[in-house]
């Protein structure tokens, strides 16, 4: 055995050594990952309130997160989540005055009813 075919050699055990690592729990036949892996969308459908197993978990889900989502009354929801204002129009949506902290529960609200602060942006 030359000196040079040790390396090789070496070299040849550890790739398999790391290919067998990486291909083993792919190739494995043990208990599939969908029984043990519960996805986002049937962990939202288990924890709306009121859903019955006949509703799709998939719509339950789209409904829930379009709930959460503020909503402006000119331009309806908006797709940022923790939106204040308006991106398309700037008006003001439902939350409290950054000035005197009054709650504004009139989505599209201008002015401020405690202190009479300005919330829209234009």
């Amino acid at each position: 055995m030359s000196p040079d075919a040790i390396p090789l050699l070496l070299g040849t055990v550890l790739a398999l050594a790391a290919l067998s690592y990486v291909l083993y729990p792919l190739l494995s036949p043990a208990e599939p990952l969908a029984r043990s892996v519960s996805t986002p969308l049937a962990m939202a459908a288990e924890q709306t309130p009121g859903a019955s197993s006949d509703v799709d978990p998939v719509e339950a889900a789209v409904r829930a997160a379009q709930a959460r989502r503020p909503s402006c009354t000119a331009c309806g929801p908006r797709p940022e989540s923790d939106a204040i204002y308006c991106s398309s129009c700037g008006s003001y949506l439902a939350g409290a005055c950054g000035n005197c902290g009054t709650a504004v529960a009139l989505p599209g609200s201008r002015f401020c009813l405690g202190c009479g602060d300005k919330l829209a942006a234009s």
